[in-house]
Parts: structure tokens; sequence; C-alpha cells
């Protein structure tokens, strides 16, 4: 047992490294489609609220107006969607994480804390943390990469909000 623990923490921590690694690149790839979507709402507030729009009579400019903050909102969904999409990369990658996090406490709660295999694992060397320790952090990772998740959820508030206009 002692073996499927320490694989389940190698595996663990090996995952964790890669999910950094993820999370740089879609972070990176999220901040062209952010800056586009801060321009487009920009513009949409600077045409709604400039007073020579509402005081337009002429059909032909309201029209072209019209066109305009048409072309604008569908920008926007644009941008919303290719969010969408990474943040939806961002969850399968936690959800991939929590699911080794799963693995990682079971084999913990299977093993015999009398073996001598484990006392190893269980008080640490030079090389390695106690088990405790490495149980703690790779509970409050999991807990960093989840609180992330809450970037979903308000930009799908965002886009029901901006879905309803």
């Amino acid at each position: 047992m002692a073996e499927k623990l320490h694989a389940c923490l190698v595996q663990y921590f090996a995952r964790l490294e890669k999910l950094n690694h993820k999370w740089q690149e879609l972070s990176k790839n999220a901040e062209i489609p952010l800056m586009a979507l801060a321009n487009q709402a920009e513009q949409f507030r600077s045409i709604i609220t400039n007073p020579s729009t509402e005081s337009t009579e002429n059909a032909m400019h309201k029209e072209m107006l019209e066109r305009f903050i048409f072309n604008i909102l569908m920008r926007m969904e644009d941008e919303v969607r290719l969010l969408l999409n990474i943040l939806t990369q961002f969850n399968d990658a936690n959800q991939n994480l929590k699911n080794y996090l799963d693995n990682l406490e079971n084999a913990r709660s299977k093993i015999s804390l009398k073996d001598e295999a484990t006392q190893e694992l269980i008080n640490g060397t030079p090389h390695r943390p106690r088990l405790n320790m490495l149980l703690i952090w790779a509970s409050l990772q999991k807990l960093n990469m989840s609180n992330l998740n809450a970037l979903q959820k308000r930009l799908q508030q965002f886009s029901i909000k901006k879905s309803s206009m």
C-alpha cells in the first residue's frame, strides 16, 4: 500500500506541475479576448452615452448607428464565446486535478500506519517532506485552483446579462 500511496503522490504533484503550465498558457490565451472585450464595451458605452446619437433625426444616420451597435454587440459575443471556451478548459483541468487528489486521498485512507514501509512516507526523509505536509499542500493547492473557478461563474453571469440586453 505504501507503494500505491507513493505513486499517487508522485502522480498528483506531476499533474500539478502540468496544470500550472496549462493555467499559464490559458491565461496568456485569454489576454487578447479580454482586452478586445474591454475595447468593445468601451465603444458601446461611448455610443450609448453620446448625446449627439440621441438627437439624431436623420433616418440614414440612425440606421447606420444601429448597424454599428449591432456589429459591436456581435464582436462582444464572439469574445465572450472565446473566453467561455478558455474557462471550460480551465474547469476541465481543475476537474482532472481533483480526480488525482481523490485518488491520493483514497490511497492514504487505505494504508496502515503501523506498517514499516509507510513509516518513511509518514515521517518524511531529508529529500521528502512528511506525509501530512504533502497532503496539506495538495489540499490547499486544490482549494486554490477551485477558487479560480469563481471567475468562470462571473463571466457566465456577464454573458447572461449581455444576452438579455
